[in-house]
């Protein structure tokens, strides 16, 4: 059963945000890309940098550029990759 959490109120006028995905399995992980897109829009966050890798693989590396980045500085950096057992050798 779900709990629901109660989350305080945060100014985020400051905030950058930014979303690395990848584009195997592009089906799935398009649908967590745009639906993370909509929280932050109905959030009032507008200005979301979203990066494409090939695969899961490079998610990590890209991640890992994107916090070091000095301009833009980014809060968070939300990843998305879907791999399903099986289908990566």
């Amino acid at each position: 059963m779900l709990k629901r959490v109660k989350i305080k109120t945060v100014d985020v006028k400051d905030v950058r945000f930014a979303i690395v995905a990848s584009n195997f399995n592009k089906k799935y992980v398009d649908s967590m890309v745009e639906s993370a897109l909509e929280v932050f829009k109905k959030n009032g966050i507008n200005d979301v940098t979203v990066v494409r890798v090939p695969g899961s693989f490079e998610i990590p590396v890209v991640a890992a550029k994107l916090a070091e980045s000095k301009n833009p500085r980014f809060s968070a950096i939300i990843c998305f990759g879907v791999i399903f057992r099986g289908e990566t050798t």
